[in-house]
């Protein structure tokens, strides 16, 4: 999780891009504090005395109260170390407007977000279809993973900044998690699925009771399936604003033929989703 003090990083290749996405930068900017800067990518045979020429014309289509966001104009190749950079001053978050490629074009023409998700060293924004005037429900899938609490805690934090309530979601289903990430003593001494169900609900209630601690409003809740599938219906059903996600990268040949399942939610909702890789 960025610090919330630290720059949002809208990565665009073009005007359309940014005015689509100016309505959403801005709400997010000012719900966690940041300050907002743009990086633009050009094709890498572009000449440099032509390097100016874009950032004048990226500028001509930002509204008035953006007039002096700074704006970098850079090759792809350029693009990492710049973000390296940012981390290493500070933190702050990477935003993109995903392109939710899947199948084969998914393949072929891989999503930027989860390059950005695996390689970026900032956690990251893929900003939704449909801009969020205000942030008053946040989602976070619980994977029980302790790696996980931290962003947890980050999350908790968030929500007393903006006065948020949180939604806790454990789905009990395929998506497994490493023996290394889980609870492998209790698990190992447990006899029937229930008492395996028995163990996570108190983890989860565990969780909620963290949250409650904090003097935020907290919903925790159950399902079974697909995580992904699961996510994305508990978002629709709940009128979530914000899905804060822990992403630990692919751990079967389904998530890199298909995604990840943080990819997969990115790809199925409307609302923003940030991702931190722990």
């Amino acid at each position: 999780m960025p610090q919330i003090n630290g720059p949002i990083l809208f990565i665009t290749n073009g005007q359309p891009a940014i005015r689509a996405a100016i309505p959403q930068l801005q709400a997010y900017a000012d719900a966690f504090g940041c300050q907002l800067r743009l990086i633009v990518q050009v094709p890498r045979a572009t000449q440099d005395v032509l390097l100016p020429k874009y950032a004048v014309q990226i500028r001509t289509a930002l509204p008035e109260a953006l007039q002096s966001t700074p704006i970098d104009v850079l090759r792809p190749a350029q693009l990492r170390p710049l973000l390296r950079a940012a981390a290493a001053n500070g933190g702050g978050m990477v935003a993109v407007l995903p392109t939710r490629n899947s199948g084969l074009k998914r393949i072929l023409q891989p999503n930027h977000h989860e390059r950005l998700l695996l390689d970026g060293p900032l956690p990251l924004l893929a900003l939704g279809r449909q801009a969020r005037e205000s942030i008053r429900r946040i989602l976070f899938p619980v994977d029980l993973a302790p790696r996980s609490e931290a962003l947890l805690d980050d999350t908790i934090a968030l929500c007393r900044r903006l006065g948020a309530e949180l939604h806790l979601l454990h789905v009990y289903g395929d998506d497994r998690l490493l023996p290394a990430e889980i609870d492998t003593g209790r698990r190992a001494a447990a006899r029937t699925p229930r008492e395996l169900y028995e163990i996570d609900k108190q983890q989860l209630a565990a969780l909620a009771a963290r949250a409650e601690a904090a003097d935020i409003a907290v919903t925790a809740g159950y399902a079974e399936g697909r995580a992904h599938t699961q996510i994305a219906a508990y978002t629709a059903n709940h009128a979530i604003d914000l899905i804060v996600m822990a992403t630990h990268g692919p751990r079967s040949t389904a998530d890199i033929l298909f995604g990840t399942t943080t990819a997969r939610v990115i790809n199925r909702v409307s609302v923003p989703v940030l991702a931190a890789f722990t």
